[in-house]
């Protein structure tokens, strides 16, 4: 620090015009320095309940968690060489593979971010290979038929998806599930299920359906998370 100060005397004296242009350049670096520093606080995005609390920080653990989650069950399938499954005796690979149930669509520990961290760690369809789901949508029986399979009347879809679509049109929002009338919880449910690709209601046609007529990130704009309100 003492020998900077005496080079920086010793510029002032030997070359004043090049000291004072470089005293201008550090005060200019210190000024973006501070400007960013009041600006930061600004970037970061609040947590808003629906209670209004702020819970941006509790939220962030949350995230820390997950994430650590994630890789956790990242390294399991490394070592073991497939997914988790349902195994009573093993608590560990039980969790994991509740963990993973939960985060599918459809699951409480679902959001937009998450499912593309979830198909990046993972390759997109890997649910369809961790979960005993077909490639159409719904789990196969003990007699090899297709559970969900009175879903498939696509006239009988197709209805609710235009019902659907004048609901949004109409109130200029997505159905909800909370403090609403019977019918629109019902077309809540609907979505739900269609969006949750374990279930027998889905199916890849009836996804390209729903976006072409909801829009490409409709899951986000419906089922927005509980306590993430921005």
């Amino acid at each position: 620090m003492a020998r900077r100060k005496k080079k920086l005397l010793s510029d002032r004296i030997l070359f004043p015009e090049l000291a004072a242009e470089r005293e201008v350049a550090e005060e200019e670096e210190r000024e973006r320095e501070r400007e960013r520093e009041r600006e930061e606080p600004a970037r970061k995005k609040r947590v808003i309940s629906q209670n209004g609390f702020d819970i941006t920080k509790r939220m962030e653990k949350a995230e820390e968690k997950w994430n650590a989650r994630l890789e956790a069950c990242t390294q399991w399938k490394l070592a073991k060489g497939r997914f988790p499954k349902v195994n009573k005796k093993d608590k560990e690979e039980m969790s994991l593979y509740v963990w993973l149930k939960e985060c599918k669509p459809g699951g409480r520990g679902w959001t937009q971010d998450r499912w593309e961290k979830l198909n990046e760690a993972f390759k997109e369809g890997w649910e369809k290979e961790c979960f005993p789901c077909l490639g159409t949508g719904g789990w196969v029986g003990q007699a090899g038929n297709r559970v969900g399979q009175s879903n498939r009347d696509e006239t009988h879809w197709d209805a609710i998806l235009e019902a659907v679509k004048l609901f949004k049109q109409t109130h200029d929002r997505f159905p909800r599930g909370w403090g609403v009338d019977v019918e629109e919880r019902r077309l809540y449910t609907w979505l739900r299920d269609n969006m949750d690709t374990t279930s027998g209601m889905y199916t890849h046609e009836r996804a390209r359906k729903l976006v072409l007529a909801l829009g490409d990130r409709w899951q986000s704009e419906c089922f927005k998370k509980s306590i993430y309100v921005w």
